[in-house]
């Protein structure tokens, strides 16, 4: 499931990870590309000037669950999938669970939900 800051150059989408107040830029890779060093096992990255990033978008997971939307963590464990709301009301309807003051989340099957992927359209301001 994406989550976060992508780019596509190329034709190829990358995950973008802005650092050290967002002064520096770099793309991720799952494979080993040219110009790009080895971040961790199975990552690399590649630093960039903002001024590559022509398209650039963030992408939020949502899940629509019995009529409803809801954000939803991207980490799934068992096939299960965990979304959140602060509403109350359609927490107790939902049979959600209180993890917070003003919080509440359910684990349901992925199976159970429609994943979608809201995605805004960025621009960055080069230095």
């Amino acid at each position: 499931m994406k989550s976060g800051y992508y780019t596509n150059i190329n034709g190829k989408e990358y995950k973008v990870i802005l650092r050290d107040g967002n002064r520096k830029t770099f793309l991720l890779s799952d494979s080993a590309e040219v110009g790009f060093d080895k971040y961790d096992e199975g990552i690399y990255e590649k630093e960039i000037s903002k001024a590559d990033l022509t398209n650039f978008y963030f992408i939020e997971p949502r899940a629509k669950y019995e009529g409803y939307t809801f954000p939803v963590r991207t980490k799934i464990i068992k096939g299960n999938v965990c979304i959140g709301t602060d509403n109350a009301e359609l927490a107790k309807k939902l049979n959600f669970e209180r993890t917070d003051k003003y919080f509440y989340e359910k684990w349901i099957s992925k199976e159970d939900v429609q994943i979608v992927e809201e995605r805004k359209d960025l621009t960055i301001k080069s230095e």
